[in-house]
């Protein structure tokens, strides 16, 4: 008897941001629970990665200097085949980083 492939497949996560210490951390703990992880620091190059190769769960670095987490939550949900991909938004800085607090984020979009 052929066992399931779909039971025996591994969950994929893409983590997106650019700090090292983020990306550690976030690659050992998804891979601890089971997942099979992709890490991507340029959110353009994480919207083609989607598209192409749709992974189960996405983290973001919402405290990521250089990239504008709102615009990616935006073009995400407002692709039909991603909108409902389950977002993961972390930092390894406090939540009180001065980016959070002028962003409004919203899984609705």
């Amino acid at each position: 008897m052929k066992p399931d492939t779909q039971t025996h497949k591994k969950k994929r996560a893409l983590v997106v941001g650019n700090r090292v210490a983020y990306m550690r951390h976030a690659r050992t703990t998804l891979a601890k629970a089971g997942y099979q992880v992709v890490t991507i620091s340029a959110f353009s190059a994480a919207l083609m990665r989607m598209a192409s190769d749709r992974p189960n769960i996405v983290v973001l670095d919402v405290c990521d200097p250089h990239q504008d987490v709102s615009a990616l939550l935006g073009r995400l949900k407002s692709n039909a085949s991603l909108a409902d991909l389950p977002v993961i938004m972390m930092s390894h800085k406090t939540i009180s980083c001065s980016r959070v607090g002028r962003r409004s984020f919203s899984s609705d979009r």
